[in-house]
């Protein structure tokens, strides 16, 4: 499936006022040049982000992408599995038979990597 072509804070101010005027999304997609299902996705995020028309006159463009596409619940900086040991990486993958694979099979199962990866 193609990616959905992305608005310009233009046309989504213009979306915005479009349907408070009780446009349909399938006629907006048509004024704006966009597919119904991108219209409705962005409908959806300015939803959940509260916003309709009118705008707030002091809401930037640069703001108004940031409420829309920010991510709900994600903190910059943060990440959900912590960073590999890379010195102890590059040493497990200069032995023989050790790949990313079997490094990856035997971080998921504690148990393996006695069979698969005997001391040294």
């Amino acid at each position: 499936m193609p990616a959905k072509r992305e608005l310009t804070m233009r046309q989504i101010r213009q979306m915005l006022r479009l349907t408070r005027d009780g446009v349909s999304a399938r006629e907006i997609g048509r004024t704006l040049g966009a597919a119904r299902s991108t219209i409705q996705d962005n409908l959806n995020r300015a939803k959940a982000a509260g916003l309709s028309w009118p705008l707030p006159g002091d809401l930037s463009d640069d703001m108004l992408e940031q409420r829309l596409f920010a991510r709900a619940g994600a903190r910059h900086g943060f990440r959900r599995r912590s960073e590999p040991d890379w010195a102890s990486l590059t040493c497990e993958l200069k032995r023989p038979g050790v790949n990313l694979t079997v490094l990856s099979f035997v971080d998921t199962l504690p148990i393996a990597r006695e069979k698969l990866l005997p001391a040294a």
